[in-house]
């Protein structure tokens, strides 16, 4: 049955919500959406065929606020549930969150609408904040490029809101940090394509450049609540990963954006290698073909022949093993240093150093690399193996040359290899610890 909200006309924002089995957390979202001082809503939940009772909560909020509305619809995906929610809206602008995620700032929506409608543009974004392990970590979404932005005596706590070019800064993640003018998507038939896995991106990426200039505004809208990576995928929604990260390669190349197509590029050989890896089985020509297309997308892109993306080469060396092949390389390769540095202090990092104790490699490792001691208490438990604790921008830290493996969650990879870059390190590799789940 489907709930109709009778007071749609004038709405400003519409706010769409797939909901998937997420009772546990639903109550929370829908809460911190009805906070939101701007009042003029209309909230789409998507029911996307739930088999627990996150139907009863809605129908609960919705007796009591006649802005919720229930669409019903089997089990199709979130991309489906959104394009759902994109056609039924009325808002003059859209705006998502998933039911296992939250708004934070009250006001942070009322202010994303008034940059739109003060500044004439299409879009605004908003920071935003991760739930890791059940603490509240700010993300650095937009901090660089707002920060070039602001007047010589202007600092990011006194502005409010920048005005920025989808060229300046070519993200294709974080689209619920978002909103967008609901017109400019129907005119240019912008919807979130049929993949279970990476559709939000190419919906992201081709939203902002229609858009063209965005605001962005200084509130936390958002706070994403992170899980694992690697156990949401099977080799179903590995091959649409692809299909998504290939539709970007695409458009990238097709509107000469070459920030996105490196971060691309970035995020199939380093961020979701350990995911191609383990979802790729022998005699799987589905993936070995998808990454063969977007490699010779690559390759006409660099005007080189020769290149091979890093997880199709280490598929192509040992399909059948691609993780122990690559837990092998490794190994040898660290044999093969004279010392190597390790970039991370976290869960990961300790499990790692375990896992070279147990390997008799432990004294290959000079020194475990952090962004900011203050922020890694924990670091300090590395200085009883006998390995020097640094901040990146040590001094003391003299061979630069040296390899650093990054041993940290994928979502920190990007921020990483920028400090590095900053710093002076050239010789890194981002370490696919999905061999390390079983120990």
């Amino acid at each position: 049955m489907e709930q109709i909200n009778k007071k749609s006309n004038n709405v400003k924002i519409t706010i769409i919500i797939p909901v998937y089995n997420c009772e546990k957390y639903l109550e929370q979202c829908l809460c911190s959406v009805l906070n939101q001082t701007i009042r003029d809503l209309e909230i789409i939940c998507i029911n996307d065929g739930s088999t627990d009772n996150s139907v009863s909560i809605i129908n609960r909020y919705l007796k009591q606020d006649d802005r919720i509305i229930l669409l019903n619809q089997k089990n199709q995906g979130p991309g489906k549930s959104r394009n759902l929610g994109i056609a039924r809206a009325k808002g003059k602008y859209a705006a998502f969150i998933d039911a296992d995620d939250y708004y934070l700032e009250s006001d942070a929506l009322e202010k994303m609408f008034s940059a739109c409608e003060d500044n004439h543009v299409k879009a605004a974004g908003s920071l935003r904040k991760s739930l890791i392990d059940g603490v509240e970590k700010t993300e650095r979404l937009f901090e660089d490029i707002l920060q070039k932005k602001l007047q010589p005596d202007g600092d990011l706590e006194h502005e409010n809101v920048g005005i920025i070019t989808y060229e300046e800064c070519q993200m294709d993640y974080d689209y619920q940090s978002f909103l967008f003018e609901r017109k400019m998507l129907q005119d240019n038939q912008i919807l979130f394509p049929d993949y279970r896995r990476f559709q939000d991106p190419p919906f992201l990426v081709k939203a902002l450049h229609a858009a063209g200039t965005f605001a962005v505004v200084k509130a936390y809208l958002y706070c994403y609540r992170y899980s694992g990576v690697l156990s949401r995928f099977d080799t179903a929604k590995t091959a649409d990963l692809l299909k998504g990260l290939t539709e970007n390669l695409v458009f990238a190349q097709e509107h000469h954006l070459d920030i996105l197509f490196e971060n691309t590029v970035s995020r199939m050989e380093y961020e979701y290698a350990g995911v191609i890896l383990r979802n790729i089985s022998p005699g799987d020509l589905n993936i070995l073909k998808l990454l063969l297309d977007a490699n010779q997308i690559i390759c006409t892109y660099y005007c080189d022949r020769n290149f091979v993306l890093r997880p199709l080469r280490m598929v192509l060396e040992d399909a059948a093993s691609g993780i122990a092949a690559y837990e092998n390389r490794l190994l040898q390769q660290i044999q093969k240093q004279e010392a190597v540095y390790i970039y991370g202090a976290g869960k990961l990092a300790k499990k790692f150093i375990n896992y070279l104790r147990s390997k008799r490699l432990l004294e290959k490792i000079s020194a475990v690399i952090v962004s900011d001691l203050n922020s890694n208490p924990g670091a300090s438990a590395f200085e009883t193996e006998g390995i020097a604790l640094r901040e990146v921008c040590d001094e003391r830290i003299a061979n630069k040359e040296r390899l650093v493996l990054i041993v940290a969650g994928y979502i920190y990879y990007k921020d990483i290899i920028k400090s590095l870059t900053k710093n002076g390190f050239a010789n890194y590799e981002a370490l696919d610890y999905s061999f390390l789940e079983g120990l």
